[in-house]
């Protein structure tokens, strides 16, 4: 799963080499002196997201979530997009369907990299508007 955590990718001269082990070390781009500390808010378009094995889009895995997520720990804000693409893909298929390979860039973010949270029981969330379909 790529959201907030991936935006900085194209910062490094290498960036194939955060994908593999699950993306582990992708907080480190955050470090960079030309990134740290200046993003001060995260805005995620979910208004129609996409919950499907990647890298190729399958339009059946689109759906209207019709949402904007607003944070400003990308740890965190991955962890709620996280949260909400596996209830839609455990929906979807009306049984478990984890995500492969495990996202792990979202907790070594917080662990490795300090990006904030990732543990979604930690995590402030305020809902606002209609609370058909959230999923969290």
């Amino acid at each position: 799963i790529a959201v907030s955590l991936k935006n900085y990718i194209n910062f490094s001269e290498n960036p194939s080499k955060y994908h593999h082990a699950g993306s582990v070390n992708l907080g480190e781009v955050w470090m960079r002196p030309e990134v740290k500390g200046k993003t001060r808010l995260i805005i995620v378009d979910m208004l129609r997201p996409y919950f499907g094995p990647g890298p190729q889009i399958n339009p059946l895995h689109r759906w209207n979530y019709n949402g904007i997520l607003v944070g400003t720990e990308p740890a965190a804000v991955d962890a709620v997009c996280l949260k909400i693409c596996q209830a839609k893909r455990n929906l979807f298929k009306g049984e478990e369907w984890p995500i492969t390979p495990p996202p792990e860039s979202i907790a070594s973010a917080d662990k490795l990299f300090k990006l904030g949270t990732s543990d979604f029981s930690k995590i402030n969330l305020i809902r606002l508007g209609w609370e058909k379909d959230i999923l969290i």
